[in-house]
């Protein structure tokens, strides 16, 4: 068994001036990413580079550190949909070489705790490195993330080169089932490859069962705008309005609302559409989305963007559940 983590992607901006600097600026940042994985990799290896063997005192598994870790690292330069995206795969073997030479598991609970500490110091020594090679200077951090764009290179142009991937792990068919009743993510994934295959009709029954099911919150709600623009697809605005239906929860209500008005645009009911792009207009802050696209909607309805704010409320009860 193997394990492939992939925190070590570079901001959107790096991947662009990767693809289209010249050659000295393509080698700084090729540089700079080596040096953030092989520093990412040796925090990982001191900080989750462990087996657990069995205390014959106490009973207990003990942990112990391994002499190194042995990782596979694939370089690619692209994502699925072919936008430039430098990124690494770093491919862990589930069985590491102990002090004694004897192949034993690694501890899988280390490793993953360890992960996102790594992806940060990835992106910092990245950052370092081509502050000191060609002087970049960087915008805000992402605190979860701790990635950075890098200052100058237009938001519009780094948001065209970011088109959303059409392929999702290729696991994920069919023939998922349900355990003990919880819906997962898994649902949702299966739902997004149908949709992309142009297989409308079979996702709707898996994001039934997440936005029916599921006891978490955000799935339920993710499940439910698919859903409605599934339906929309289908060329059932009604049934998407009516899944999009009071209440609206606060964090999703922008999408909500966009959504909705897609559906009435379907229906080429633009009063009605253009009332809800304003209030997905108004919403959009506070559910961190981008209005860009709202107001070219609300354009395109010869209507000036004007945002409106309605009080919305949250769904805290799954559909179906006492």
């Amino acid at each position: 068994m193997e394990r492939s983590r992939a925190w070590s992607a570079a901001p959107k901006s790096l991947s662009l001036l990767r693809a289209y600097g010249d050659d000295v600026v393509q080698k700084a940042v090729l540089d700079a990413h080596n040096t953030g994985v092989r520093e990412a990799m040796e925090y990982i290896h001191t900080h989750a580079g462990y087996t657990r063997v069995h205390n014959n005192i106490t009973g207990r598994k003990d942990l112990q550190r391994l002499p190194g870790l042995v990782a596979a690292v694939y370089q690619h330069e692209t994502s699925r949909a072919g936008d430039p995206h430098l990124h690494a795969h770093v491919i862990v073997p589930n069985k590491q070489a102990r002090v004694d030479g004897k192949l034993a598991a690694v501890d899988t609970d280390s490793l993953w705790h360890e992960s996102k500490a790594g992806g940060v110091i990835y992106q910092a020594t990245m950052r370092r490195q081509l502050t000191q090679s060609i002087g970049a200077e960087w915008g805000l951090v992402d605190p979860y993330t701790g990635m950075a764009e890098i200052v100058g290179i237009d938001p519009e142009v780094i948001k065209a080169h970011s088109r959303r991937s059409t392929q999702l792990r290729a696991w994920a068919d069919d023939n998922l089932t349900l355990i003990d009743g919880e819906p997962t993510q898994a649902q949702l994934a299966i739902a997004r490859i149908d949709v992309e295959n142009g297989r409308s009709a079979d996702a709707a029954a898996p994001l039934s069962e997440v936005m029916n099911k599921s006891k978490d919150s955000e799935l339920r709600q993710i499940a439910r705008l698919r859903l409605a623009r599934v339906l929309i697809d289908q060329g059932k605005p009604d049934e998407a309005i009516k899944t999009l239906a009071e209440p609206i929860p606060a964090t999703f209500a922008a999408r909500y609302r966009e959504v909705r008005g897609d559906a009435y645009l379907a229906k080429k009911d633009t009063a009605h559409a253009l009332a809800e792009y304003q209030q997905a207009l108004g919403a959009a802050d506070m559910s961190g989305m981008n209005a860009s696209l709202l107001e070219l909607k609300i354009q395109d309805l010869g209507a000036v963007p004007t945002p409106v704010v309605n009080a919305v409320s949250v769904d805290t009860q799954p559909k179906g559940n006492p």
